[in-house]
């Protein structure tokens, strides 16, 4: 064989490697990101039409965190944002996914933006069974407030632990809770995994540096690997590399905005993880157990 022959030979042998590559990339994926298009999707063909469906629905809450579980008639909520910003972008999301009565109110950890926001659910007609706390109700004052609403609404308030399991329909939801004495409340945040079939979505609270270095150090009895994430702290606090690499998301929800996100996004950037800022437009979040499809809700809310 001639030296250019040679030459032809291995450049086409790189070629087909790189082909291969690219196709069990390809096949790996399991989030299928609508979202830019700026309308809703219709999941026909890309969805199992047979399977039960998990919906997970994240309101333009800017600054703050709010996502709304649902899965046949059971709702869950995870954080609930505070005053303003449930009656300008949760309360009209409730509104047009046609909920009014909240199974689970879960708390990450007991601040204004994650919590506060509950009661003012109940203050627009929204009722709630029960909600679970990381932390004891007595841990400041915002706890002490936010669960005496709840007690006086007839809401059970009910302190979880790490390592707790629950149900949400067909799915489960996975608490994980580091504490140390060094912590900032932030740190306590309680995180949970999301999981249906073999999709995955992880809300990670406002945990930093020294929880999610915690995690890394205790590691859960369950995988970290998620196919999406909440970023913690809204994306006011970037999240750690080793903790970034051992969750390895598909995309990204970033609940902050302006330049406090910059680092954040920067190192999504530098690192090609795809992610979404949650604001102005509700994102919607669906699984029949294989496969992800992120799109916009289309509902116009009160911004």
């Amino acid at each position: 064989m001639t030296k250019m022959g040679k030459c032809i030979l291995i450049w086409m042998m790189v070629f087909m490697l790189c082909m291969v590559w690219s196709s069990a990339a390809f096949a790996e994926s399991h989030v299928i990101n609508r979202f830019s298009e700026g309308k809703p999707v219709d999941a026909e063909g890309i969805l199992d039409a047979d399977a039960e469906i998990l919906e997970i629905v994240l309101p333009p809450a800017a600054g703050s965190d709010a996502c709304i579980l649902r899965m046949g008639d059971e709702v869950w909520m995870i954080d609930g944002s505070f005053d303003i910003r449930v009656r300008n972008g949760v309360l009209p999301v409730l509104e047009a996914m046609g909920i009014d009565h909240i199974n689970t109110a879960f708390v990450s950890h007991p601040h204004d933006d994650h919590m506060k926001g509950f009661a003012t659910l109940l203050e627009n007609g929204i009722t709630i069974d029960r909600m679970m706390i990381a932390l004891p109700e007595d841990i400041n004052w915002v706890s002490i407030n936010s669960t005496r609403v709840m007690h006086a609404n007839g809401v059970d308030v009910v302190q979880i632990h790490d390592g707790d399991s629950f149900t949400l329909g067909s799915a489960t939801i996975d608490v994980m809770h580091r504490i140390r004495d060094n912590f900032t409340m932030n740190d306590l945040s309680a995180i949970c995994m999301i999981t249906y079939g073999d999709r995955t979505y992880l809300t990670t609270g406002d945990i930093e540096n020294r929880a999610q270095a915690a995690f890394m150090e205790e590691h859960p009895a369950m995988s970290l690997k998620a196919d999406m994430l909440k970023h913690p702290h809204h994306g006011y606090a970037p999240i750690s590399q080793p903790l970034l690499d051992e969750i390895d998301p598909e995309l990204i929800f970033i609940t902050g905005v302006g330049d406090d996100i910059r680092d954040a996004t920067g190192l999504l950037q530098s690192r090609k993880v795809s992610y979404i800022v949650t604001y102005p437009r509700p994102i919607r979040m669906r699984t029949d157990g294989k496969t992800w499809l992120v799109d916009d809700t289309g509902w116009k809310v009160g911004w």
